[in-house]
């Protein structure tokens, strides 16, 4: 079941909402200032910018997905952590203010820059684009075994930083490295015959 909500400027949580476990398409911002969400256990599909300045957010184990429309998607979301998240915003870019924390799977499949912030994750990371630009660091920090990969291709990052405590990074694939690499503390593992490190 998918719940669409064709609106143009933004969706502002005031009181509670339960998302359940269906598809949810905001083909606008979702902006949280108060009150309590709870996200789908399915995905969410956002057009434009995802704010949360306050209230509570709960991801419910489900996927945010920040999809193409004619504009860049800017994230403001403070302390609050995210589950899954898909970028596929083709040539517009994703503007990250302070910290995108992300507890589960990071998937790129096209963005043209991901810019300013930092994006943390916890699970594994999958890119396909070979082009991705930006200011924008992805910090690799979860505390079990993690992996890189490029769905079996040619993958690419602008920067990118290793900082794990305890736990395996495996890269698989052809991974680009466009800007800076990082390395803080951890274990790296590059495996497979195709691959490009930096």
């Amino acid at each position: 079941q998918t719940c669409a909500l064709p609106i143009s400027s933004a969706m502002k949580t005031l009181g509670a909402f339960n998302g359940g476990n269906g598809t949810i398409a905001i083909n606008g911002s979702l902006t949280i200032t108060s009150g309590n969400f709870t996200a789908t256990s399915g995905g969410m599909n956002i057009k434009e910018n995802l704010t949360i300045s306050g209230g509570a957010f709960t991801h419910n184990s489900g996927t945010i997905t920040f999809d193409v429309v004619s504009t860049s998607s800017n994230i403001n979301i403070g302390s609050t952590i995210l589950n899954d998240v898909v970028i596929a915003k083709l040539s517009h870019n994703v503007i990250v203010t302070g910290t995108m924390d992300i507890d589960g799977d990071l998937t790129i499949s096209s963005v043209y820059k991901i810019d300013t912030g930092t994006i943390t994750v916890a699970g594994n990371i999958t890119s396909t684009d070979i082009s991705v630009r930006g200011s924008g660091t992805i910090r690799i920090d979860g505390g079990g075994v993690q992996t890189i990969d490029a769905a079996g291709g040619t993958g690419g990052f602008s920067q990118l930083e290793v900082n794990k405590l305890t736990g395996t990074l495996n890269l698989t694939d052809t991974i680009q490295i466009a800007t800076d690499y990082t390395y803080i503390t951890g274990t790296v593992v590059a495996t497979g015959t195709d691959r490009k490190s930096v």
